[in-house]
């Protein structure tokens, strides 16, 4: 047996260290094309590019700013007469040229309309609960407050309002909290606003409830999902839509488990019957995919003997506050 050529050795640990310094180049140049990645050469926005980013000026196209010469007219529209509250007819006395006085009525005045917003004051209404003892047995007996009073400090529209502030405009507690007593002249705590936005969530679990259910037993569903991100942490927003109801869920995952318990166990069943360009060529799903979904539900009713409709004709918000079971959906008008 001859004995190992010490070449030989040193050839196959320079190979090895070839392969190792092939793979790390490798690894380095992915890296650079990472970090290397900008508005200029991905779909990364302006705002996440780092400081020094050379983005190609536009050329001066030798026209002015504003308007070109033959473009379509923009102006705000008047609002017709039955949408005017006050009128005010402004008619001249006098002549501008020579102050002769004028007689007469003009049957198509110029129209100047403006819009305004009313003073706003917040309405304060006092329940004076009473208590009176019987004449009979001694007992005291206190009045109860009527159906459909809260039983907190704030009513159904002013809850629905800061909802939406802090869901679909997402403006914190303490900016909520600023805007009402700027505007509506309402003091509240900053824990007076987080406990309006679980008292709206919990007034919506019923309707969250029909809507999930209204989705399962629908032949036909519109259905999307797309990152999310919930707590500072990666998730995904699921969307099931009909042609009335729409459900939006955040879960942490997206595969099918997410959508059988949206879509219900018994749809892919029920998709076998959807009609060619209705599925999505996937048996077990059974979905049309789109972009745009139109409304969700409609706000519930924040106090108690108050209807529930679960139906509306658009959306407010992707991410309103209420929530059942991790549910959240939108609330209509």
């Amino acid at each position: 047996m001859q004995p190992e050529d010490p070449r030989d050795r040193r050839i196959a640990e320079l190979m090895a260290l070839v392969e190792r310094l092939t793979a790390r180049v490798v690894e380095l140049e992915a890296q650079v094309a990472r970090l290397s990645r900008n508005s200029t050469n991905s779909s990364k926005p302006p705002s996440s590019d780092p400081p020094g980013v050379d983005r190609a000026s536009q050329k001066p196209s030798g026209r002015k700013r504003g308007g070109q010469p033959g473009h379509k007219p923009s102006s705000r529209k008047l609002l017709p007469p039955d949408k005017v509250d006050v009128v005010v007819p402004l008619i001249p006395k006098t002549c501008d040229q020579c102050g002769a006085d004028l007689h007469g009525h003009d049957p198509e005045p110029h129209r100047h309309q403006v819009i305004e917003v009313p003073p706003i004051t917040p309405l304060v209404t006092e329940y004076q609960k009473h208590a009176l003892g019987c004449d009979e047995c001694g007992a005291v007996t206190r009045a109860e407050l009527p159906i459909g009073v809260p039983m907190g400090s704030f009513g159904p529209r002013l809850s629905a309002m800061l909802a939406i502030l802090t869901a679909k405009y997402r403006l914190s507690k303490r900016s909520v909290r600023e805007l009402l007593g700027d505007f509506l002249g309402v003091e509240l705590s900053l824990g007076s606003v987080a406990n309006v936005e679980q008292q709206v969530s919990a007034a919506l679990e019923v309707p969250v409830v029909e809507a999930r259910e209204y989705v399962r037993q629908a032949d036909a569903v519109n259905a999307d999902e797309t990152s999310w991100r919930e707590n500072k942490k990666k998730a995904w927003l699921w969307v099931a839509a009909t042609s009335l109801v729409t459900v939006f869920v955040i879960a942490r995952s997206r595969g099918a488990a997410v959508a059988k318990d949206l879509l219900g166990e018994s749809f892919a069943a029920r998709s076998q019957r959807t009609v060619g360009q209705h599925t999505t060529g996937s048996p077990q799903h059974g979905v049309r995919y789109a972009g745009r979904i139109s409304c969700a539900i409609s706000r519930a009713g924040l106090t108690a003997g108050a209807p529930v409709n679960v139906s509306g004709p658009r959306c407010w918000s992707r991410r309103a506050a209420c929530s059942a079971g991790g549910t959240r959906c939108a609330m209509g008008p």
